[in-house]
């Protein structure tokens, strides 16, 4: 039986402000004693920046009571306010006026809340997510804006997020009334203000001194600027009366959960009972069950599970195995998928020389402070290698108890035995298995890798060739990158309108569990195919390329991250996974030009245009090889190496 309640047991009063400005409007709200004053408030804005504008234009307003201000000198000089924002937050606390976002300190948050609470501040200015996250009641909430997103595209919020910021207003234990405040843009007061003036004036007056006073006032009429939005009453009111928006599923269905689940039964009815069982509309439920099937297609392409029946692609792939059995051709094994890394936890850690030398912190030029010794995380695991499995059965581990894919999950790094390395040799073209696992490889790329091969660790047999053609024609595939929607490779014949009809007739009935997927479980923090295709490309790069990749797969705010920019080439030199691999894979699949790598002048922007970062090319390349991953997000920026500049003094 579903309970419904709309009751508030505080009353709100909604209350259009057009006629002050928002510091004048404060300054009204904390005038009069304990029961005519409308505060403590919370002033909600919709960006850190305007945060601290509000709070500096109304710090020298006379908002707080008498005696309030020295009992808040108390507090404060109990605090510690020396680092980071602190002086500057101080100066804002003493005058009654906090700070609340998620740019501050966890410390400051928790005093700001400490000092609110306790009535000493009348005025907290704060972001919506204060709304959501902790319970800071007010006697009053004043909207700065109604409007929210990037400038120029801004967009009336949502009724949800609306309720929840009015209901901050009303204090059960203090307050017979709650009160939210809306006040209208700075342009539309000014010219509020001016018709109040301008109206005073009759229109059929005789008074020659009045009728100039008019004549002035009309020239001196205020404009509403071009191209700003402004929020109006009307909208103000619909908010009011709107009603909640309806609870749903957001993001993308995640892939160490699909892991888990192939893990705990191989049915794809069950898999695709799990997404139905999230919240989302009929269309929405019916685009989430095309992406599990894309996904599982994609899984299948990695080599991490084996669908049932085949996906289109690797069924006609096995038909031309099968006919070239008798030929002599050196096929890749039918279960070899593109990622040749070991099993998490199969043995001792092993750092090959080859691949150490040159790859550690006490050789960098940005570490030289630093030595081997302080240097714990400076050795690389070879990943190009993958013992052969025999006579395992494809779905081997599926139902497994739940202990076992936690298990797998807890072990959280990627471990080579040392005795099974296999050292650096001569390889042949067919060794490398581009030849026959991809239409667009030509000869030059085969002296290549077989260049590669020699000079380092042996390398993974392709990447991913014919068996990802599936997924990558299935996939409507998007990236920020410029260069991601060029064409693929001109000895791509396929036509993409032929894979997505495949794709939509095929139904798969059983999704495997092979080796390959609990490399899955090892990683938490970003896209864990993403995190696998990296960890493939580490025993390649020097220390510096290491940096970079791992620096670019974490989260970092734009407003931060052009502040940290890779240095460019002439500063930190291109190491040898850019030079040996990524910059001929780039080349040969037609997903950059040569210009892009270098650097180039763009006559018609009039600038320089950089080339493009190690990271950026990984995660081209990753884009290109798995079209059907979208929530893999990779920043480029150089903040740790700077750190290790300065011998890791911050």
């Amino acid at each position: 039986r579903l309970l419904q309640s709309d009751e508030r047991r505080v009353p709100l009063s909604f209350r259009w402000i057009v006629d002050q400005l928002l510091p004048e409007q404060l300054e009204i709200m904390a005038d009069g004693d304990d029961e005519s004053r409308y505060t403590p408030a919370l002033v909600f804005c919709f960006n850190r920046s305007e945060c601290w504008n509000v709070a500096e234009q109304i710090k020298g307003r006379r908002l707080l009571a008498d005696g309030q201000q020295k009992q808040l000198q108390a507090e404060l000089d109990r605090m510690d306010l020396s680092v980071g924002a602190g002086g500057k937050l101080r100066q804002i606390l003493i005058r009654g006026v906090g700070i609340h976002h998620a740019g501050l300190l966890p410390k400051y948050r928790r005093m700001v809340e400490s000092l609110f609470q306790k009535k000493l501040l009348s005025i907290c200015v704060c972001t919506e997510t204060l709304a959501a996250g902790i319970n800071l009641p007010a006697r009053s909430v004043v909207m700065t804006s109604l409007l929210k997103g990037p400038p120029g595209a801004l967009k009336l919020i949502d009724p949800s997020s609306a309720h929840q910021m009015f209901g901050r207003a009303g204090r059960p234990q203090f307050d017979n009334q709650g009160y939210v405040f809306t006040v209208a843009h700075e342009d539309d007061v000014r010219l509020h203000r001016w018709q109040e003036k301008y109206d005073q004036i009759p229109e059929d007056t005789k008074d020659p001194l009045l009728l100039r006073a008019k004549k002035n006032l009309k020239k001196k009429m205020p404009k509403r600027r071009p191209g700003q939005q402004y929020w109006t009453e009307k909208q103000f009111e619909t908010l009011q009366t709107a009603p909640p928006g309806n609870l749903s599923s957001r993001g993308r269905f995640p892939w160490r959960l699909l892991a888990y689940l192939v893990r705990k039964s191989g049915s794809v009815f069950s898999l695709t009972m799990a997404v139905r069982k999230r919240l989302l509309t009929a269309e929405e439920m019916n685009d989430g069950e095309k992406s599990l099937k894309r996904m599982l297609v994609t899984l299948d392409a990695g080599g991490f599970v084996r669908l049932d029946p085949p996906p289109p692609r690797r069924q006609r792939a096995n038909i031309v195995a099968e006919n070239d059995e008798g030929t002599g051709k050196n096929e890749p094994a039918a279960d070899d998928g593109p990622f040749r890394s070991r099993l998490a936890g199969s043995g001792t850690e092993f750092h090959p020389e080859a691949v150490q030398a040159g790859r550690s912190v006490s050789t960098s030029v940005w570490g030289r402070g630093l030595t081997q010794e302080e240097d714990d995380y400076g050795g690389v695991i070879d990943f190009s290698a993958q013992e052969t499995q025999v006579g395992e059965d494809f779905g081997s581990g599926i139902f497994e108890d739940d202990e076992s894919a936690a298990d797998e999950t807890d072990s959280g790094s990627l471990q080579l035995r040392a005795e099974d390395t296999i050292t650096a040799t001569p390889e042949t073209p067919n060794a490398s298995g581009r030849e026959e696992t991809t239409s667009e490889t030509t000869d030059d790329d085969n002296t290549r890798s077989d260049n590669a091969a020699s000079a380092e660790v042996r390398t993974a047999p392709g990447l991913l060739g014919q068996l990802i053609q599936e997924a990558r024609q299935s996939g409507t595939a998007s990236t920020s990158d410029p260069q991601s929607q060029r064409k693929l490779s001109p000895g791509t014949k396929a036509k993409p309108e032929d894979a997505a009809h495949h794709l939509d007739a095929y139904e798969p009935q059983y999704a495997f569990a092979t080796s390959q997927l609990d490399l899955l479980f090892a990683f938490r923090s970003i896209n864990s195919l993403y995190a696998v295709f990296l960890a493939e490309l580490m025993h390649r790069a020097d220390y510096e390329e290491r940096l970079q990749l791992l620096e670019a797969a974490l989260d970092m705010p734009g407003s931060v991250a052009k502040y940290v920019r890779v240095p460019f080439p002439d500063a930190m030199p291109p190491g040898p996974l850019a030079t040996e691999y990524l910059n001929g894979q780039l080349l040969s699949s037609g997903l950059v030009t040569p210009d892009e790598l270098t650097g180039y002048r763009d006559e018609v922007l009039g600038k320089r245009i950089p080339p493009l970062t190690l990271a950026a090319k990984a995660h081209l390349l990753f884009r290109n090889e798995f079209p059907g991953v979208h929530d893999a997000r990779s920043s480029p920026v150089w903040c740790v190496g700077d750190l290790l500049k300065f011998n890791g003094d911050f």
